[in-house]
């Protein structure tokens, strides 16, 4: 009798083993399908006076589709929506951020005009937007460049501080705060089909 229980007790523990192992493969599985890979980038919100001026040099208007990449608290989202009437949508790797961004715009009753995706900025579809901006990193513009380069003509890029390397800007401005002293803030407008930098 002891041995037809110990064998009974051990093809119990032997169960009870496998279907854990499947229950943490399951859960391990769901939780890879919605991990989102951030890169190497850290929020530091784009000054108020310098979202302007990137909206304005991209001269966005009511018809644009505002992408904003790695978009942080949303505010050039927001902006491009109030000032300027277009629709936004932002994009960051950030679930706190992307649910902060949400919260806001339920409260500001602007959930038709503004979208914001919990993705991977290198893996998103841009193909509805006419405006990109972006403050991201250099290494993060290069490696977004080859996927700028696929998008229709007439597409605003706007990027604060940071260049598209080998890449022939449309116009490049400074962005100054009134009565502040720190260094002016850069901007580079390009626009699609993007012309390469002509060497000399």
């Amino acid at each position: 009798m002891v041995r037809v229980v110990s064998l009974a007790a051990l093809t119990v523990l032997v169960a009870l083993s496998l279907f854990s192992g499947e229950i943490k493969q399951l859960f391990a599985s769901r939780r890879a399908a919605t991990t989102v890979a951030i890169p190497d980038v850290p929020f530091v919100p784009t000054p108020p006076h310098v979202v302007d001026a990137m909206l304005r040099l991209a001269k966005v208007t009511a018809d644009d589709m505002v992408f904003d990449l790695g978009c942080g608290d949303g505010r050039v989202v927001f902006a491009a929506v109030r000032e300027f009437g277009a629709r936004g949508v932002g994009i960051d790797t950030n679930p706190a951020l992307i649910e902060a961004c949400r919260t806001s715009a339920a409260a500001q009753k602007l959930e038709d005009q503004v979208e914001f995706r919990l993705e991977d900025i290198l893996a998103s579809d841009l193909a509805e937007a006419t405006v990109i901006t972006l403050y991201l990193s250099q290494e993060m513009n290069n490696k977004l460049t080859p996927r700028f380069e696929t998008l229709p003509p007439g597409v605003r890029i706007a990027s604060h501080d940071f260049e598209l390397e080998g890449i022939q800007p449309e116009r490049v401005e400074q962005a100054s705060a009134i009565g502040h002293r720190t260094a002016p803030h850069r901007i580079y407008l390009y626009v699609t089909p993007l012309t390469p930098l002509s060497t000399p």
